[in-house]
């Protein structure tokens, strides 16, 4: 600092002498003084802007909140996309997901689209959000609700109108200093709610969930170790459940470690696993954007109470839901309980051991 003010006091020594420079160099040096001022003022709200806006949003709604969570218990549906970068593991929101819909991106990366029916114990951390492709939004119009996201392609946003975080609603999202964007998004279930609200989002006409059959659990009692592979791509997304007839659940592991949520920090549980097959067609090959077949027919499995059913999905315009039935044509009936939709090409590898 004493160096550069030595510098400045010899520059204007050399300056005063002649006026006319004198006033060029205060003027200048003025101008210089108020763009510095304004870039670190300009650059201190625009760190602030999006918590600001966050807060201002739950401070002036906090009594309707509380109403639309409520209402949101019986008839809104949320969907959010969730990145699964390896780097980024563990997510955070997934155990609480009534369905969860797995599937490839590009580059062999999978995403999952989280489908929430209710919001009875708030979700404090839902993500990292990541972006939409046209098949998520078109499994989210099978329910209907809302839909958080950050940015898509340009077919999936031409799709559905949907919350967007790169679109202007960052107010329902923030971001964390655990790691870079684009992989430090989040939200909430509290800001989906007052999204819904803001948004003027009304109930389906009909309720989706309703459309599969539950049934009573029936569990095995083995001591076999019934073990589901999935390869997706490569190790990384290489995904395996192992059965417990304990809880009657699948545990996951994902990368060929123990898949865990954040919130929670225990490893995911899955009471139904449906594994759909579906044709993937490359839509870019620039960019190297992936589509997925989501209309038509194609074989499932349903893995639930350690038992393994073979069948096939359908989904049409005119029945709206995706369907699954087994090799006689009966619909499968589900567990209560989450559902993870392995949505996987018909070229990968899916095995299933009994040792």
């Amino acid at each position: 600092m004493n160096k550069l003010l030595h510098i400045f006091k010899q520059a204007w020594w050399k300056i005063k002498e002649n006026t006319t420079s004198a006033i060029i160099f205060l003027i200048v040096f003025l101008i210089l003084i108020v763009i510095l001022v304004g870039f670190f003022i300009f650059r201190k709200n625009d760190a602030t802007l999006e918590n600001t806006k966050a807060v201002e949003i739950i401070n002036t709604n906090t009594i309707e909140t509380n109403e639309t969570t409520q209402t949101s218990k019986t008839a809104i549906p949320y969907t959010a996309v969730i990145e699964n970068l390896v780097d980024i593991r563990p997510q955070s929101g997934l155990q609480e997901a009534d369905v969860v819909y797995e599937a490839l991106v590009e580059g062999g990366i999978t995403r999952f689209l989280a489908v929430y029916k209710t919001f009875e114990t708030p979700i404090k951390t839902i993500g990292p959000i990541r972006s939409a492709r046209p098949y998520f939004i078109e499994w989210t119009q099978e329910y209907g609700g809302i839909f958080a996201h950050a940015g898509g392609s340009l077919e999936a946003l031409n799709i559905l109108q949907t919350i967007d975080q790169i679109g202007g609603d960052q107010a329902y999202f923030w971001r964390t200093k655990e790691s870079f964007p684009p992989h430090n998004l989040f939200t909430s279930s509290e800001l989906l709610a007052i999204a819904a609200q803001d948004n003027k989002v009304t109930p389906p006409e009909n309720d989706a969930f309703e459309a599969w059959q539950i049934k009573t659990e029936e569990p095995i009692r083995t001591k076999n170790k019934k073990e589901i592979v999935l390869d997706f791509s490569t190790y990384n997304y290489e995904v395996r459940y192992i059965y417990n007839p304990e809880t009657n659940a699948y545990a996951r592991s994902n990368g060929g470690k123990a898949h865990l949520d954040k919130n929670s920090g225990e490893q995911l549980q899955v009471k139904n696993i449906i594994v759909q097959r579906a044709q993937t067609n490359l839509v870019d090959p620039r960019s190297g954007l992936l589509g997925i077949q989501t209309e038509g027919a194609g074989d499932a499995f349903v893995f639930l109470d350690g038992k393994k059913i073979e069948g096939r999905w359908e989904h049409s315009a005119t029945k709206q839901r995706t369907y699954f039935y087994d090799t006689t044509g009966k619909s499968i009936a589900l567990n209560p309980g989450s559902v993870w939709i392995e949505v996987i090409p018909p070229d990968r590898d899916v095995l299933y051991t009994q040792k």
